[in-house]
């Protein structure tokens, strides 16, 4: 890899189709996805002692060392684009200082998802359910404040992830017309929003090629499917060990589409909006966050 790479760092959001976007950009032979798509390194989070469930694998996923970060992209050195797709950037306060640092030894420009809060905060509990969690959404609502002070992982963190407009503010402030947002409504022209993204990185336009979903929500067939694809060593062994592609069918065989044990009601959804009403009101002010498709976060009550 050379100094003259330059870096896309998506700095968010979470569950609102990074995984999805970073793997079509990352399928250009010109742009190479990270081995692990959110290190992390630019922040302060392998610093702090995280816990709740999944925090071993959380940690796991963090590159510490710029070497070790950088060894991440080199499985594709003719790429001139590498991509950092580490979502919790949006919300750390060490990460804008972390990244102009860089931006003053590479090309840099960062990109930012935005979604419905509320669709977004569901599902992201939607996640912690197909993870094993087995709580509802009234119960994880209430539990949230305290977890954030014990230090629970933030993918408990289901109102916090959900308030963006400030931390995108504090970006734009900073880094200007390096800085693209995108609208999750966007993803579904896939062509048209990866057009838009080879524009900001002045890389020709491709149509993509057989887009695969990222993030389906399967469940784990059995506990024991479960255990195997929740532990982070026996997952870097497959990494390891095992083609991508079988890892896929592998992926495929052992989880099934049914559906998630906790259905959510109503009044939970009417929870988790008066929660975000300031947030939610905030967005809809702010010339930078698209919110015209915006459906329950804006629903009557």
């Amino acid at each position: 890899m050379t100094d003259a790479r330059g870096f896309l760092i998506v700095i968010g959001t979470a569950k609102a189709g990074t995984s999805a976007l970073s793997a079509w950009l990352g399928a250009r032979e010109d742009v190479v996805l990270g081995r692990v798509k959110e290190p992390r390194f630019l922040s302060d989070l392998a610093e702090r002692d995280w816990h709740g469930p999944g925090a071993e694998r959380f940690r796991a996923t963090m590159i510490t060392d710029e070497a070790g970060w950088l060894a991440n992209f080199d499985n594709k050195p003719e790429a001139v684009w590498a991509v950092d797709a580490s979502t919790d950037y949006l919300w750390c306060p060490a990460s804008p200082d972390r990244i102009a640092a860089l931006a003053e030894r590479h090309p840099v420009r960062l990109l930012c998802i935005t979604r419905d809060p509320v669709d977004r905060a569901i599902s992201q509990y939607r996640h912690t359910l197909r993870d094993g969690a087995d709580e509802s959404l009234e119960a994880a609502l209430d539990a949230e404040a305290g977890r954030i002070a014990a230090g629970w992982q933030p993918l408990f963190w289901h109102v916090r992830r959900s308030r963006v407009a400030a931390d995108l503010h504090r970006y734009a402030d900073r880094f200007g017309d390096s800085l693209m947002i995108v609208d999750h409504d966007e993803l579904s022209d896939p062509d048209a929003v990866l057009a838009r993204v080879a524009r900001f990185l002045d890389l020709p336009e491709r149509p993509l090629q057989a887009p695969e979903r990222q993030n389906q929500s399967v469940l784990p067939r059995n506990r024991l499917v479960q255990a195997i694809w929740s532990s982070p060593a026996l997952r870097a062994v497959a990494r390891r060990l095992i083609p991508k592609a079988l890892r896929h069918r592998a992926h495929e065989a052992t989880h099934s589409a049914r559906a998630l044990p906790r259905p959510i009601r109503p009044a939970e959804v009417a929870r988790l909006r008066d929660a975000l009403a300031d947030e939610i009101a905030e967005c809809v002010r702010s010339p930078l966050i698209e919110t015209s498709g915006w459906r329950t976060a804006t629903a009557g009550p």
